[in-house]
């Protein structure tokens, strides 16, 4: 149910000149208040969008106040401006990992990579068990299977397939999961304290969705608005090696501090899955291409 419009604060437009601290997919991000931004959608999301999101946000911010092994924003109220939804969040003042990465000579990539999956093997070890705020997650499996419903640029065999390998995988598991783990959604402090943000894809499922689309960004992501963009200092075939190194990694660590029998072939399930349903979203030509040959290849009878 929506939130009453007397419990939203409306405001007629925005600080005039006013610019983006950071532009996403899906909002902006403004600074707003003292101790506050404002991540101010883009026309077409609604209001429900928005408040699945902070549904998900303050729920996760409950589990992880109680857990106290990682930070995440707080979250404020919720905003129109003109005719966009915003939510208000806690201003964390630094910058994500990925530019921290960005600034950093080209080997301590390992150090990333290990940082990004002890903070996600923390994230996954919070408890759900008794907590109303759990409750209030959605359940990944569901998320799943609309995202692979409406992906495109695949023939329905290969989603078929995707329906079918989800349907086979183990769903009893109920663990937080982020759902869009990567590092542009991890801050940096001026103590270099690390917060988790963007919780608006988060769900109670299995872990392994998680690694497997964290695998999949550092594999093949792109910017739909840089999509070609190579790091200075480095060729296409350097870049290319090094986010293969990078996710090697990772999984490597992951798979060190969370012990899975058999894990390459549970998490090769997961993959395509997860590769099909980002199908679903707005891409760049390149990661569509690659995603598209990964999941005919995982399709392909051995």
């Amino acid at each position: 149910m929506n939130i009453p419009m007397s419990d939203i604060e409306i405001l007629e437009e925005f600080p005039s000149g006013a610019e983006p601290l950071a532009r996403g997919a899906t909002a902006e991000v403004y600074v707003f208040r003292p101790a506050w931004i404002l991540k101010l959608f883009y026309a077409g999301f609604d209001q429900a969008y928005v408040e699945a999101e902070a549904r998900n946000a303050r729920a996760v911010f409950a589990l992880t106040q109680q857990a106290g092994t990682i930070r995440v924003p707080a979250v404020g109220a919720i905003v129109r401006v003109g005719h966009r939804f915003g939510l208000q969040y806690e201003f964390i003042e630094g910058g994500s990992m990925q530019t921290a990465l960005k600034h950093a000579a080209l080997y301590p990539l390992d150090a990333f990579a290990r940082r990004l999956a002890q903070l996600q093997t923390a994230l996954h070890a919070i408890s759900l068990e008794g907590s109303d705020a759990a409750n209030a997650l959605p359940l990944q499996r569901s998320r799943l299977q609309w995202a692979i419903q409406a992906a495109h640029g695949i023939p329905d065999t290969m989603r078929a397939a995707a329906l079918s390998a989800l349907d086979d995988l183990q769903h009893s598991q109920q663990q937080l999961c982020h759902g869009d783990f990567h590092m542009n959604n991890i801050l940096l402090d001026q103590d270099g304290q690390a917060f988790i943000i963007d919780w608006g894809d988060a769900s109670r499922g299995s872990p392994l969705a998680d690694v497997a689309r964290t695998s999949l960004l550092i594999r093949y992501g792109a910017d739909p608005d840089q999509p070609t963009a190579v790091p200075d200092g480095l060729t296409a075939t350097q870049f290319e090696a090094a986010r293969q190194q990078f996710n090697h990694t990772y999984l490597a660590l992951y798979f060190e501090l969370n012990p899975i029998i058999d894990w390459q072939a549970q998490l090769d399930q997961w993959v395509l899955v997860v590769a099909v349903a980002r199908l679903s979203e707005r891409l760049a030509p390149s990661e569509q291409r690659e995603l598209c040959r990964l999941v005919q290849a995982l399709c392909s009878p051995v």
